[in-house]
């Protein structure tokens, strides 16, 4: 009985020794076998080249109400399942947010990591690094985080509507050393992921030769009208994940009132809303909707179960109009030096 006790200990330790040594082989570890933060999210998520997932399925927050009611909005988008939150410096609503998803969250039985804050700043216009520094400071602050999920450089320059800020000769510069800034941040842990958005394939082409990892995101306006082919395939080349904003086209009735767009969402059985977001989601692209009503909140939220085939992608892109006619959102990036 003892022999074979024995035996059989040493059998249980033997397959224990085999699999410790497997996982030190390949350089596994139990933490790194377990699914990712995000990467089962309801709706899908895209892997960033810095090994992070993110959600597909955002919320958007410029122009969200201010204070309580923001808060009402945030308690009605967790409810619904949304875990992606997008804010910005410009928008003035980061702290708003920080205090309302302290208080919200253990309500949810959620804790930080359960959720992707999404946040942008524009370049300085001087005193590049020490502003960025205080820019992200302030964000973490105001957010009540140790941590931001992406951070993006908002805009290729300083002054979204202004046309001497679109020729500054700085630009480059400008969005060299606050991308910069932000990598290295990210070095400290305050970034998981560091992005650009409203960035063109020029603007992304010089930050190739900058020896640090490219942004892993760039997000940029995009619905059937405004599709930027040539901008997402230079995105894809280089590993970008290509996400979008403004995928309603701020309601332009040019763009709802599209007869393809009227006709397909009509055979689908959802709403125009819903197939202009099920039209990136299809792709893989991750959107960032905004809405102030729950049952909004849901129907938009629920875009992701109307699936895209192949053929129907290219049908709502053949409605793509040429140039720059399809922009409806007021950033204008191909106009910056």
């Amino acid at each position: 009985m003892c022999t074979r006790f024995f035996s059989s200990a040493l059998l249980t330790t033997g397959c224990a020794i085999v699999l410790l040594s497997y996982l030190i082989y390949n350089r596994f570890s139990i933490k790194e076998m377990s699914p990712k933060p995000f990467e089962n999210a309801e709706g899908g998520s895209v892997k960033l080249n810095s090994g992070y997932f993110m959600p597909i399925m955002g919320l958007g927050t410029y122009k969200l109400p201010e204070g309580a009611e923001l808060g009402y909005c945030l308690d009605a988008a967790l409810r619904v399942g949304y875990r992606l939150f997008d804010t910005a410096i410009k928008y003035g609503n980061e702290a708003d947010i920080g205090m309302a998803l302290e208080s919200l969250l253990p309500i949810h039985n959620l804790k930080r990591e359960d959720i992707f804050i999404t946040s942008k700043i524009f370049p300085p216009k001087d005193n590049f690094a020490a502003e960025v520094e205080k820019g992200v400071g302030e964000s973490l602050i105001k957010l009540k985080t140790s941590y931001i999920d992406l951070y993006l450089v908002h805009y290729p320059t300083y002054d979204v509507f202004s046309e001497e800020a679109d020729q500054d000769p700085m630009n480059a510069e400008r969005r060299k050393q606050t991308y910069l800034a932000l990598q290295k941040i990210a070095q400290s842990g305050r970034i998981r992921s560091v992005g650009v958005s409203n960035f063109e394939e020029q603007h992304l082409a010089e930050l190739e030769i900058l020896n640090v990892p490219m942004p892993a995101v760039n997000q940029v306006e995009y619905h059937p009208h405004f599709i930027r082919k040539e901008l997402h395939e230079a995105c894809k080349k280089r590993g970008i994940v290509f996400s979008a904003f403004g995928s309603l086209g701020r309601m332009a009735p040019s763009l709802f009132q599209d007869e393809a767009v009227d006709k397909m969402a009509t055979a689908m059985g959802c709403n125009k809303a819903q197939l202009l977001l099920a039209f990136a989601i299809s792709q893989n692209i991750p959107v960032c909707p905004k809405s102030t009503k729950e049952e909004r909140m849901r129907e938009n939220f629920e875009s992701y179960k109307f699936q895209l085939t192949d053929d129907k992608v290219k049908a709502l892109e053949a409605r793509d109009k040429p140039g720059t006619e399809g922009n409806y959102i007021r950033a204008y990036g191909w106009r910056v030096r």
